[in-house]
């Protein structure tokens, strides 16, 4: 079953900006941010060899609506069929709205995705829930006679403190067990936070340490409000876990403490693990522990952010004839119905304008035959002129595409490198400014030059840019999801040549989710926001990278 089988229409509440418009209240609706952690127990197993790999998609819908709109979704966990998902969902909570949520479970996997069920309930009922955890059975009408496992969903409200704190973690001598004494495990560090109820809730977990009884993991950053919710003496539990294959990591030892208390230790502190049996199982060493500001998305806007936006279209051969109806370039000269590269071009654009004073935007074309000589070009101007590519803002580049359609020949390779690293270059000549680049390539094929490109986005993640990329027609876009590198709890990175990306760049998305069988968008809106919503954490990881402030600028 497909993921993308939802109705994405997506609801809009009106803003600030518009609350003395007519038509909208004249007053502020007073909201609340919650943040929802989800777990699940006893999960159906699609999995021949294996157990399935969980995620869970969450969608609210309110009582005056009839579709559903995705809010977030959380990692996938591998081999697991009791999962605590790591990622949270956050959503704005109206005391005086019913609001509808549905947890969608599937198991992800290379080619097809298996749904597992889902649970349907409403914000009101969580929040009201007596007890800390909403728990309720999951249901799967493929099963109606299964027990299908249950869902639990822990809801509190998010505190607004921006504070990071970073950790410095090291084992030592953890043994898991005497039948495992001449074996050296596999280990990670889970971290949990208490709930009212003397629950847990993970909020982070480490990359698996391979073999080794004394591994020295790599340093931990984490939001104050994910670890402990701003309360720096909530208490805070971290366990050794042994890696496990089949997904039953086992909990070795663990301890229990707070931030307070880890500050105090001044990053000098060693604590005994032990298990549920009280037993030490070795020790966890505190080698260093400190507080930073946290500056958001919003923060470098409000310290002079500007958003670079840049276009590269695919003009290979594969798209079909310009002239056929068929094609994905085909101009609708008759209804003025726009084609796909239209649709991605104005939904993503007319948000991205409002974030650069000058409305410039470079666009270019690639694999293409270009007049007069007729070479090949993996990077060519619509307005004719590389010397001066910009063109006045969206309408300009849809008016610049519609003319260079019929100036080329299709032709081919996808090639991706050429244009990345040419954006590249101008990402680098303005890294002491306040400048940010956001490359948007649309195409309708397999990439030709995976591995190629693979280095480019390496080169690029140190420098202030994303790469967002919009799949056209009904291709194969799978080896694009190697590009995307969207991470679990134990992480993946893109690497090539042994060099790994320093931050993940990439967002990828499929236009054929957002249409209609009739090839027109379903809402514009919701194209926008799933292309967009890395962009802002994507901003933030440059500028942390290069521990800079709002408004600061890189001196070398």
């Amino acid at each position: 079953m497909s993921i993308k089988e939802t109705n994405w229409a997506a609801l809009y509440a009106p803003t600030d900006g518009q609350a003395n418009v007519p038509g909208f209240l004249s007053h502020t609706l007073p909201i609340t941010k919650l943040e929802l952690s989800i777990s699940a127990r006893n999960l159906l197993n699609m999995d021949l060899l294996s157990k399935s790999d969980p995620q869970c998609f969450v969608y609210m819908r309110e009582s005056s609506a009839e579709n559903w709109r995705e809010i977030g979704r959380t990692e996938s966990v591998r081999d697991n069929l009791n999962p605590d998902f790591v990622a949270k969902i956050l959503v704005d909570y109206n005391f005086e709205k019913v609001q509808y949520l549905k947890f969608a479970l599937y198991d992800i996997d290379i080619n097809e995705h298996d749904y597992l069920g889902e649970c349907c309930t409403t914000l009101p009922e969580i929040v009201a829930n007596k007890s800390r955890q909403f728990i309720k059975d999951i249901r799967n009408l493929n099963y109606p006679k299964r027990n299908c496992g249950k869902l639990i969903v822990v809801a509190e409200e998010l505190s607004i403190c921006k504070r990071i704190a970073k950790f410095k973690f090291r084992l030592n001598n953890v043994r898991p067990g005497s039948c495992f004494n001449l074996i050296k495990p596999s280990l990670f560090l889970k971290i949990s936070r208490s709930n009212e109820d003397s629950t847990f809730t993970v909020v982070h977990e480490t990359k698996v340490k391979w073999y080794t009884r004394n591994p020295d993991f790599d340093p931990i950053e984490i939001k104050v409000r994910t670890l402990c919710n701003s309360d720096f003496d909530r208490t805070i539990k971290i366990e050794a876990m042994n890696f496990s294959a089949t997904g039953d990591h086992q909990s070795i030892a663990g301890m229990t403490s707070s931030l307070n208390q880890f500050l105090d230790s001044n990053g000098l502190k060693k604590y005994e693990l032990k298990s549920k049996s009280k037993k030490v199982k070795g020790e966890l060493e505190l080698k260093d522990i400190s507080l930073s500001d946290a500056y958001t998305f919003f923060d470098y806007l409000k310290g002079g952010l500007e958003l670079n936006f840049a276009v590269a279209i695919d003009f290979t051969q594969s798209n079909g004839s310009v002239d056929s109806p068929q094609s994905l370039h085909y101009i609708d000269q008759i209804n003025g119905r726009p084609n796909s590269y239209e649709i991605a071009l104005k939904s993503i654009g007319d948000i991205i304008q409002y974030y650069n004073s000058t409305k410039q935007y470079p666009g270019f074309g690639f694999g293409a035959k270009v007049a007069p000589h007729l070479p090949v070009s993996h990077r060519f101007a619509l307005n004719g002129s590389m010397e001066q590519p910009y063109c006045d803002g969206v309408e300009s580049l849809i008016h610049f595409y519609k003319q260079m359609i019929r100036q080329v020949i299709l032709y081919g390779p996808t090639n991706f490198a050429p244009i990345i690293e040419y954006t590249a270059d101008i990402a680098s000549k303005n890294m002491h400014s306040n400048n940010y680049f956001i490359l948007l390539i649309i195409t309708d094929g397999v990439i030709c030059d995976l591995e190629n490109t693979k280095r480019s986005i390496i080169r690029a993640s140190s420098l202030p840019m994303s790469i967002i990329i919009v799949g056209v027609g009904s291709a194969d876009f799978e080896s694009m999801n190697e590009l995307d590198s969207d991470t679990g709890p134990l992480g993946k990175q893109i690497e090539q040549d042994g060099k790994k990306a320093a931050r993940d760049i990439v967002q990828f998305t499929e236009l054929r989710s957002y249409l209609r069988p009739d090839g027109t968008i379903t809402n514009q809106g919701d194209l926008a926001r799933d292309v967009l919503y890395e962009v802002p954490d994507q901003v933030e990881s440059y500028f942390k990278l290069h521990g800079l402030k709002p408004g600061q600028k890189r001196m070398n």
